[in-house]
C-alpha cells in the first residue's frame, strides 16, 4: 500500500511540474510586415531576444512548399523550407536564429524540455505560439503534422546536416538535434541585432 501511494505521489509531482508556469522574462509584444509581399507577422520579445511569433510564410524561389502541397496548411503553419533556402528566406533584418539562440530561449523558458514545450507552443505562457506543422522528407513525402515541429537554425552539424529545434507532443518535449539539409523544416526568424 505505501508504495502505491508513493508512486501516486510521485505521479503527481510530475504532472504539477509539467503545468507550472514559467515566468517569462520582459515579454512584449509587437508585428512587423515583410515588405515583399506585404504579409504582417505578430512579434514576441523573450528575454533580449526577438523572434517572430508566427512561422515564416514566404515563398522563396526554390526550396520550399506547403504541407501536402496544400495552400491552407501555409496559411496556418507557414512554408517548409530545405536549409539552403531557409537561411535566405527571412525578411531583410531579421535571421535564422543560430543553435546557441535557440539553447537562449530554451534557458529563458524554463530549461527543461516539459516546461520549455509548455512555454514555447501555442497557448502557452511566452506569446511564441509554436504550432507543429510536421516536416516534408527529401523525396517528398510530408510527416507529423499536428504532432511534432521543426524550425531551423543556421548552424551546421556536419556537411550534410544542420541542427535544428523540435517540439513535440510525445513527453511533451522541446529539443534540439540535426538533421539532413535536404529535409523541408518550418522557420521562426530571430531579429538582428
Amino acid at each position: 500500500m505505501k508504495f502505491k501511494f508513493m508512486r501516486f505521489l510521485r505521479f503527481l509531482l510530475v504532472i504539477l511540474i509539467a503545468r507550472t508556469n514559467v515566468a517569462i522574462n520582459a515579454q512584449s509584444f509587437d508585428s512587423i510586415i515583410d515588405l515583399r509581399n506585404n504579409k504582417t507577422y505578430k512579434t514576441v520579445e523573450i528575454g533580449q531576444q526577438v523572434w517572430m511569433a508566427e512561422n515564416l510564410n514566404f515563398r522563396t524561389a526554390v526550396g520550399s512548399w506547403c504541407y501536402d502541397n496544400q495552400e491552407e496548411n501555409c496559411t496556418k503553419y507557414g512554408r517548409m523550407y530545405n536549409w539552403h533556402a531557409a537561411k535566405i528566406a527571412c525578411p531583410e533584418g531579421w535571421r535564422l536564429p543560430t543553435k546557441s539562440e535557440i539553447e537562449i530561449l530554451f534557458s529563458q523558458t524554463g530549461g527543461n524540455s516539459t516546461l520549455t514545450f509548455n512555454a514555447l507552443t501555442e497557448g502557452g505562457n511566452s506569446g511564441f505560439s509554436a504550432l507543429s506543422g510536421g516536416w516534408r522528407g527529401t523525396f517528398g513525402s510530408y510527416n507529423h503534422k499536428e504532432i511534432i515541429g521543426y524550425w531551423w537554425t543556421s548552424s551546421t552539424h556536419t556537411e550534410e546536416n544542420a541542427w535544428f529545434m523540435g517540439m513535440s507532443i510525445f513527453g511533451p518535449e522541446a529539443f534540439n538535434t540535426y538533421g539532413n539539409r535536404k529535409w523541408s523544416l518550418s522557420v521562426r526568424c530571430i531579429k538582428e541585432s
